[in-house]
């Protein structure tokens, strides 16, 4: 008699929550860069790379509920980082 193990097909991490990680993430720390590797390292299953694909999707204004500009998300590309500005 032998014992199967079925695993379960990995899970993909839907994009709104990556994006939504990030961005909580930046703001715990305003107007200081943070590294693409430390958030990637805070957010657990997610690489690098989509955390790069995140930060470029959401690069730009942030709104509030009232539909004013309260902050900026910006991506630095030369020290691969991103910082939320307030």
């Amino acid at each position: 008699m032998s014992i199967t193990t079925i695993i379960p097909p990995r899970t993909a991490v839907c994009l709104d929550v990556i994006r939504n990680d990030v961005l909580k993430c930046l703001k715990r720390q305003p107007n200081v860069p943070v590294s693409v590797d430390d958030i990637a390292g805070s957010i657990a299953g997610v690489s690098p790379l989509q955390v790069e694909r995140a930060l470029f999707a959401i690069e730009g204004p942030v709104t509030s509920a009232g539909g004013g500009q309260d902050a900026y998300v910006h991506r630095c590309r030369c020290s691969n980082a991103g910082v939320y500005i307030t």
